[in-house]
């Protein structure tokens, strides 16, 4: 038996096919390790944090004014 004949049976495909199954194992558990960084914005909102919470972060990063967080703050409570 010829050493190629490995090659021409077929076999070419597992060492592909082993590659895919590393790299769809592989990808998932590193973006699961790294890929959870908190100070991007769109993760804030995924914190599950009451309007409240939201309003009142706001207002400590001084991106409303002490009115608007009262005005706010009431129309939330109603």
């Amino acid at each position: 038996m010829r050493s190629d004949f490995f090659w021409m049976g077929g076999m070419w495909i597992f060492p592909i096919l082993m590659f895919v199954v590393v790299f769809a194992v592989v990808a998932p558990v590193l973006s699961s390790i790294f890929g959870r960084n908190k100070k991007l914005p769109c993760n804030r909102f995924h914190d599950n944090n009451s309007p409240l919470d939201i309003l009142k972060e706001r207002y400590a990063k001084g991106e409303i004014s002490k009115d608007e967080f009262d005005q706010m703050k009431k129309d939330i409570l109603n």
